[in-house]
């Protein structure tokens, strides 16, 4: 049984929680007593490939998967009885080989990976009676990685020291722990080094941890549970309090979760009462808290955690006739993660490929400009988009304030990913205004993105636009004049500006200000003031210019 345990968490905004929905895909048909999965990068080519093992036909096999999810089926040993595999760099050259360990012929072996995924076994030990289950790690800090063992013959609990060269050295750590069934290893009591879990299968059997004291010392065994038989174990922080709960199935027969109070004491919890031989534990539903998957009763199914992490809600995947084993991981390169399972009696690897149903549609930009000369006549337009997952059909708002303008438009059957720009009834801008754009769909599951704002700022007439400048400049047609003042401007780029007129007593008569688009503009002032002189002053970003105006009558 594969003890790898990994929190996966599908990568869709956290704001989505959508439907879960799965397709099934058989990888292969005819894998006799298919027994053991697993998936990783093994070829290195950026997609993950799929590991099976099968004790009865004495095989471990790999899938290669080509970038579209189309296998094919190579050979990594076929002279073992592999009844527990996992697949890690053991000797640290960047690529993947695999650990695995034979019932019948008492061996803990690896597979050497040469680079491109020819194999080569090696033994680690040639004497481990009824070897059951095996994992890897670095157990000793040293960066290598060592290799644990659970041994249902010989009683044992043992890890292998790498000494980084893949000469491996055994240390028992448990020899009495009768009909040793599961070995994993992980920090369960929060001092910063690997422990090591197991579980054993004759009564009077039970769940146990070994404490490293952090020089591999373990002398101390912390007793969690006692079963008549485990079928498996786990660890993983389920209820997310920062420290590592364990989960393991009495006698196949329901799965059961042990709080741990963040010093290695435990406290169960029931979570599911149906027949599970074998679980793994991830966020399925991108909802953050940990799900459960499990096989048993030629079935495979996920137990949603409904965030209170002691009630869980049953999914049936399918029915899976002699399902063995479960694992997660995005098989097709979409972002979430998927089901793989293995079958013995049905003989198969099979996929369950993972798609959530997802609600979003919003407003992209409101197509306006932000500067409008007064009395401009247009239509408000708009980008919209559907984020979600399905084609659908929904409202449109368009509301200007002040303006008393409220318009709606039907979108109809936007597809997935899509945008569309629509338009409504045209308006004539007279001031500064709001315009509001908002969406409306049934089921819509973010809101967030729904609505949009722009502030429109409506300038004075009089301005003519021309050719874009090379440089800036502000002056006077002439001066003096007798009662029309144009100011004439060259914007080099998009400004805001600021013209102000006082008299010669320093009272403001006149301003005109805006943003304003890169061109050649006239600005006029019809004065009907008195004959005299004035002063004014132009501002833009980087410039200012204050000069003497002398009207005349």
């Amino acid at each position: 049984m594969k003890l790898i345990l990994k929190i996966l968490v599908l990568v869709i905004p956290t704001f989505l929680l959508g439907q879960i929905n799965m397709i099934k895909h058989t990888i292969d048909s005819t894998y006799d007593g298919a027994t053991n999965v697993y998936a990783i990068d093994l070829d290195g080519d950026g997609d993950n490939d799929v590991l099976g093992s099968s004790s009865s036909a004495w095989n471990v096999s790999w899938w290669k998967n080509d970038g579209n999810e189309n296998f094919t089926k190579y050979t990594i040993g076929d002279d073992l009885d592999i009844n527990s595999f996992y697949p890690i760099d053991l000797d640290s050259d960047g690529d993947i080989d695999v650990v695995g360990v034979g019932y019948a012929t008492w061996k803990v072996v690896w597979w050497k990976n040469d680079g491109n995924e020819n194999f080569t076994r090696y033994t680690i030990d040639n004497n481990f009676n009824g070897a059951r289950s095996v994992y890897a790690c670095d157990l000793d800090g040293d960066s290598d990685m060592d290799v644990l063992g659970a041994a249902y013959i010989d009683d044992d609990i043992a890890w292998c020291e790498n000494d980084g060269s893949e000469h491996f050295t055994k240390h028992l750590i448990d020899s009495t722990y009768d009909g040793a069934t599961n070995v994993y290893a992980i920090d369960l009591d929060s001092d910063g080094d690997n422990d090591v879990l197991g579980s054993a299968s004759i009564v009077p059997a039970d769940i146990s941890w070994w404490e490293n004291d952090g020089s591999e010392h373990f002398t101390i065994k912390h007793f969690i549970a006692a079963y008549n038989w485990v079928s498996f174990i786990y660890a993983i922080d389920l209820d997310g309090d920062g420290d590592n709960d364990v989960l393991g199935s009495l006698a196949g027969n329901g799965i059961d979760w042990f709080e741990n109070d963040g010093s290695g004491n435990f406290t169960r919890h029931t979570v599911d009462i149906g027949t599970s031989i074998s679980s793994y534990a991830y966020d399925l539903d991108s909802d953050n808290d940990i799900d459960i998957l499990s096989v048993g009763s030629d079935k495979i199914k996920w137990l949603e955690n409904n965030g209170s992490d002691t009630l869980f809600i049953n999914h049936i995947i399918d029915n899976f006739n002699g399902a063995s084993d479960v694992y997660a991981i995005d098989l097709d390169g979409d972002g979430d993660n998927d089901v793989l399972g293995s079958a013995s009696i049905a003989d198969d690897i099979t996929w369950w490929e993972v798609y959530t149903i997802i609600t979003d549609v919003g407003t992209v930009s409101i197509d306006i400009p932000s500067d409008l000369p007064q009395d401009t006549t247009l239509v408000p337009t708009t980008t919209l988009a559907n984020y979600g997952t399905e084609t659908v059909t929904f409202t449109a708002f368009c509301k200007i304030n002040p303006g008393s303008y409220n318009r709606t438009k039907t979108v109809s059957n936007l597809a997935p990913g899509d945008s569309v720009q629509i338009t409504f009834q045209a308006f004539t801008f007279v001031s500064d205004c709001t315009v509001k754009v908002w969406t409306k769909l049934l089921g819509d599951e973010n809101v967030i993105n729904d609505t949009l704002k722009k502030v429109i700022n409506v300038y004075p007439p009089g301005i003519t636009e021309g050719g874009t400048p090379m440089s800036f400049s502000f002056g006077l047609e002439n001066n003096p004049v007798k009662s029309k003042v144009i100011f004439n401007l060259a914007l080099p780029q998009d400004a805001l500006v600021t013209l102000k007129i006082y008299d010669i007593t320093g009272c403001l008569v006149n301003t005109v200000s805006g943003r304003k688009a890169a061109g050649y503009y006239q600005i006029p002032w019809t004065s009907d003031v008195n004959a005299g002189v004035y002063f004014y002053t132009f501002e833009s970003p980087g410039h200012k210019e204050t000069g003497k105006l002398v009207i005349v009558h």
